[in-house]
């Protein structure tokens, strides 16, 4: 599993990149840069709270493991 930053890192991007519908975002003077980062943010913020919970389901032994990426 790939470290928490990384998987937090790679869902802003998608998100931030791509618009509703999943295609390439179009950047022009009517786009809303601010609203299209904060959703970003508030998906990346997400995936990292879910994995935070995974982790915590995990017995100590695998949680320290360099495997898991803490």
């Amino acid at each position: 599993m790939p470290a928490a930053a990384c998987v937090a890192q790679e869902r802003f991007t998608d998100v931030f990149s791509r618009d509703e519908a999943g295609l390439p975002r179009a950047w022009g003077p009517a786009a809303n840069v601010p609203a299209a980062a904060r959703e970003a943010r508030l998906a990346a913020a997400r995936v990292l709270a879910r994995l935070a919970v995974l982790r915590l389901d995990q017995p100590p032994a695998v949680r320290s493991s360099p495997l898991v990426g803490t």
